[in-house]
């Protein structure tokens, strides 16, 4: 796809910090914050909420793409592109991000994204494996937000999906240009952490403050449905 934008994808194993990484780089006015863009069908499917308070089918992003998909069931991802570009040209926007990242269901988004569209970023957030284990301990985003059964054996699969999510993202690291961001630091710097992005990539994403209002994020953490993420 001959797209002109720029698409940071988001890689690493959740708990991490990519939907707090998607806010803080989407906060640029030329810039879409699209959360873990995988889940759109299930997210419509199941009327949820876009982080910009809308159902994702009256959203002002998501919207377009919902009208076509429920109307006919469209290859979801062809309309996905479709909308990206016309978007794009549309709102000047010079950059979207994806925060979908390396598990092992996201695979298969993951190339579809790599074969399909030009000018890809990748940024690999790591957290310490205790403290990612005592947050699944606390129970998934669905269970916290939704009330959703929690599955069985959620640390084992929780420390197998770790190592895997790393190692697949250093795959993919052999292909794109790459940051390494720690949890840590994108916590405590967020200000460096957007430096090091247009450092990197030579982009020119603004930093407004510490407190970011949310853009088209769907699926992640349930910060996405506050009105705004204040790290103070």
């Amino acid at each position: 796809m001959n797209n002109k934008f720029n698409y940071i994808y988001i890689a690493g194993y959740g708990r991490s910090g990519s939907t707090l990484a998607d806010t803080i780089l989407s906060a640029s006015k030329n810039a879409i914050g699209l959360g873990e863009a995988r889940y759109f069908q299930k997210e419509l499917n199941e009327k949820r909420k876009c982080a910009c308070g809308e159902c994702i089918e009256s959203c002002n992003f998501w919207s377009s793409i919902s009208e076509k998909y429920l109307k006919n069931k469209s290859d979801f991802f062809q309309l996905y592109l479709e909308h990206l570009i016309q978007y794009s040209k549309e709102n000047n926007i010079e950059f979207y991000v994806d925060s979908s990242k390396s598990t092992a269901g996201s695979i298969f988004w993951v190339f579809k994204i790599m074969f399909n569209i030009q000018n890809i970023k990748l940024i690999i957030i790591k957290r310490k494996f205790s403290e990612v284990i005592k947050s699944v301990r606390r129970g998934t985003n669905n269970y916290l937000q939704y009330n959703d059964k929690e599955k069985r054996f959620r640390l084992l699969r929780a420390t197998i999906s770790y190592y895997l999510s790393h190692f697949f993202a250093k795959f993919l690291s052999i292909f794109n240009k790459t940051l390494y961001i720690s949890f840590d630091e994108l916590v405590s710097n967020p200000n460096l952490i957007i430096l090091k992005v247009n450092a990197k990539f030579n982009l020119s994403i603004d930093y407004v403050n510490e407190n970011w209002n949310l853009s088209h994020q769907i699926a992640g953490n349930r910060m996405k449905n506050q009105k705004s993420i204040n790290l103070r």
